[in-house]
Formats: structure tokens, C-alpha cells, sequence
């Protein structure tokens, strides 16, 4: 392995050797701690935002560049979901689009509305459906 690699992006040059030396690389013998797969998991992702690839990154760890892409797939798509649930993204784009003719941005915001059947009367693309669906996701039901 040559350890004199360096990363590719202009930002921060980061030698391999400080690479290999943050975590130590798995083993195909021996499974990682469960504790420590998510440590590792970010540790990944923070290596391939720096610019090395999933061949350099996969050989230090010992797994195929296809398996360290499927785990950043994995990771992008719970951090996506983590991010959107009980957001305002997990609501239909009609309801998220009367709260903003509402000037509502959050859910701490819809708490604080208490005469939601004035508010939601009469608003354009605003039928009883879509009138539930923010009821029930101001009140912290579910979405949909």
C-alpha cells in the first residue's frame, strides 16, 4: 500500500498514513463492535467528503469499494429520514403548501394555533383532507 497518498481535494491535504492511523482497518476475519459501526460508518462518510475514493477507502478497511457504498447509501438515506420525520417534509406538498400561506414553518408554530377550522376555511387547494392532515400533525399524530 503506498503511504505517501495524499487527498484530491483542494481543501485540506490529509495524508493517507493519518488515515490509517484514526481507526484501525476491519478485518474480514473479525466483525466490528456494534457500538462501533456507527463511528465507523461517519468516519467513512467524513473520508469520502474529503475526496478519497471508494477503492483507497475500501482497501484500508478491508471490504469491497461496492459494500462502502452501499453503507453510504444506507447512511445518506437515515440521515434523510431522521431528518424529515415529524418535519414539516413528511407532510403532502398541498398541506405544506397552506401552512405556508399560514406562515406556519414548524410544529411548535401549529401548536400555538387553536382556531385551525377559521384558519383552513377558504384556503385555496385546502379540503377536508388536507385539513386533517395538519390537525393530526400539529397535534403529533401521524402525517398521513
Amino acid at each position: 500500500m503506498n503511504s505517501s497518498l495524499s487527498c484530491p481535494s483542494a481543501g485540506s491535504h490529509r495524508s493517507f498514513d493519518a488515515f490509517e492511523e484514526a481507526g484501525a482497518p476491519v478485518r474480514p476475519d473479525r466483525l466490528p463492535d456494534p457500538e462501533e459501526l456507527p463511528r465507523r460508518i461517519l468516519h467513512i462518510a467524513a473520508l469520502r467528503g474529503l475526496g478519497y475514493s471508494l477503492q483507497t477507502i475500501g482497501r484500508s478497511y478491508g471490504v469491497s469499494p461496492q459494500a462502502i457504498s452501499v453503507m453510504l447509501t444506507r447512511h445518506k438515506g437515515a440521515l434523510r429520514s431522521a431528518k424529515s420525520h415529524g418535519g414539516i417534509q413528511s407532510l403532502s406538498p398541498r398541506a405544506v403548501n397552506v401552512l405556508g400561506h399560514l406562515r406556519i414553518k414548524n410544529r411548535m408554530e401549529a401548536r400555538k394555533v387553536t382556531d385551525w377550522d377559521e384558519r383552513l376555511h377558504g384556503l385555496r387547494n385546502c379540503g377536508q383532507k388536507t385539513a386533517t392532515e395538519i390537525r393530526a400533525w400539529a397535534s403529533g399524530g401521524s402525517s398521513r
